[in-house]
């Protein structure tokens, strides 16, 4: 009955409530007939309900646990399928993380699964699809006052796997079964948009290592943003707003930084490993851009905002740069995180399907969309 739910839920035309019982058989004979149609309709195709045609949630219990106990033996014998991801809700600045388990030791600046295997040693061959549930990630945050958060290494999975020909991924502690034409698809648009430096790479997320020089975290968004707002004289706008004239409530941040000459809207975000995050990430790119096509007075207020916080000479270069209409402006992700085990950067599958949506709605307004990765501080002290 998916058809009928979607239909009803956009079209509004059936109350559902059970406000009275149906007592004529023609009040009934009229419901089951509007309900047949809704159930027949591939309204939702043009809707973004779309999507479960090709990815579907798996609710079958025993399926769920049969592709735990997969993943716990790919991840046994070494296979790149999977990674640790964050959970939705989680904030990761000032943290270090470490893991809860029978033996498991260590804290580290980023969390990787490499590194819970490693933390297993010896006990790796006994991971089974039990362990991935009772071991556990630990937060440790620089505020010793705050509590430490823990999270089950199963909800941290993000990955997939192919077992009888089809498609299995997993997100935030979800299973789902995914069209491999979809999938490929998806994973095509997203190598297209992914772009490597055209120069030397921005620097590393550094990290902070405690007095001992043991534990350590990698620096904040904001500090970073600063430092390369510094290193190659963009202007910083990082939890600055723009307003749009008499629209209420219409403040957004335009971008965390913005390179006036080279016409780049640039965000920026430390980690790749949460998918819903990511994916608020994109869209709130995507509709900061999208504000300066739909109303010119958003550029007005660009403007005087640079002008505030960078000075004339840097409001008349955007004035400039923004009447060329030689060169579209651009809007760049840079991610900041670790290459994955095989080598190459990169992010959860539902996240490459916001970037996917996003990118095509900026294209179609002329805006040119990359995404670059930045490599964390891989140093040990």
């Amino acid at each position: 009955m998916r058809h009928a739910c979607v239909a009803l839920d956009h079209t509004a035309t059936v109350d559902c409530t059970p406000r009275r019982r149906l007592r004529s058989p023609g009040e009934k004979s009229g419901l089951a007939s509007e309900a047949l149609e809704f159930f027949h309709s591939n309204y939702y195709q043009s809707t973004n309900f779309r999507i479960i045609d090709v990815v579907t949630p798996i609710a079958d219990r025993r399926k769920v646990d049969f592709l735990d106990g997969l993943a716990a033996e790919r991840i046994r014998n070494g296979h790149a399928d999977f990674e640790l991801g964050l959970p939705a809700s989680y904030e990761d600045e000032g943290v270090a993380y470490a893991f809860c388990g029978p033996g498991l030791r260590g804290r580290h600046p980023d969390l990787l699964l490499s590194h819970y295997t490693a933390a297993m040693g010896e006990q790796l061959p006994t991971l089974d699809a039990q362990k991935l549930k009772s071991h556990k990630v630990v937060a440790i945050y620089e505020d010793g006052a705050r509590p430490k958060q823990r999270w089950a290494i199963r909800t941290a999975l993000v990955g997939s796997i192919i077992y009888d020909g089809d498609l299995y991924a997993i997100n935030e502690g979800e299973w789902y079964q995914v069209d491999e034409a979809y999938k490929q698809s998806i994973e095509d648009s997203f190598w297209a948009l992914k772009s490597e430096w055209e120069g030397e790479p921005p620097p590393p997320l550094r990290k902070i290592y405690d007095e001992g020089g043991r534990n350590g975290k990698y620096q904040n968004e904001a500090l970073y943003n600063q430092e390369l707002a510094e290193q190659y004289g963009y202007i910083l706008l990082d939890q600055k707003e723009v307003r749009i004239e008499d629209v209420q409530r219409s403040g957004f941040e335009p971008c965390d930084l913005l390179d006036i000459e080279g016409k780049r809207f640039i965000h920026v975000k430390k980690s790749s490993r949460r998918s819903s995050i990511l994916s608020h990430f994109f869209k709130q790119g995507a509709n900061s851009a999208q504000q300066f096509r739909r109303f010119p007075s958003a550029m007005t207020s660009l403007e005087a905002l640079v002008r505030r916080t960078a000075g004339n000479n840097a409001a008349d270069r955007l004035i400039e740069a923004h009447n060329d209409d030689h060169r579209n402006w651009s809007v760049e992700f840079w991610i900041a995180d670790n290459p994955r085990a095989t080598g190459e950067f990169n992010i959860p599958f539902f996240s490459k399907i916001s970037l996917r949506d996003e990118a095509s709605s900026l294209e179609a307004m002329e805006y040119q969309v990359t995404v670059r990765f930045i490599c964390l501080d891989t140093r040990i002290i």
